[in-house]
This record gives structure tokens, C-alpha cells and sequence, in this order.
């Protein structure tokens, strides 16, 4: 028995399916069955996070760079 198995994207409600030549079979049986969304690794997931956030504008991190050195300058006893 020839098999083919094959993932594909469900595009406008729609999957091409293309037959090799060298299958040999007139009939054939369709299954289809939905697939679970691939797990992301944490790091995946903390990069798109990340990506999502907020970002500062060069005179925010301008301004916060100097108050981190004004107070990295004091002392403690």
C-alpha cells in the first residue's frame, strides 16, 4: 500500500493536495485532522514578549542613563 502523509496550511479554506507521479493508485482515502500548534520554547516566548513591550526613545534612555550614573557616584557609610 502506497501512504503519503504530509502537513499543510489550511489557506481560504483550502488544502492543495499534489499527487506524485509515480503514485499508482486511481482512488484514494482523505483524512484530515487538525494538528496541535507547536510548543514554544521559553525562549521563543520571552522574545515575543519582549518584542511586544514598550520601548524607550533615545532621550528616555538618555535620561535614565544619567540618573543611574549621578546615583552610581553615591557614596554610602
Amino acid at each position: 500500500m502506497q501512504a503519503i502523509s504530509k502537513y499543510s496550511e489550511v489557506k481560504n479554506g483550502q488544502v492543495v493536495i499534489k499527487i506524485p507521479k509515480n503514485f499508482t493508485s486511481k482512488k484514494v482515502q482523505i483524512i484530515i485532522l487538525p494538528t496541535e500548534e507547536e510548543k514554544k520554547s521559553s525562549k521563543q516566548e520571552l522574545t515575543e514578549l519582549l518584542l511586544k513591550g514598550p520601548t524607550w526613545s533615545e532621550e528616555e534612555l538618555k535620561a535614565f542613563n544619567d540618573s543611574r550614573d549621578h546615583f552610581n557616584k553615591w557614596r554610602t557609610e
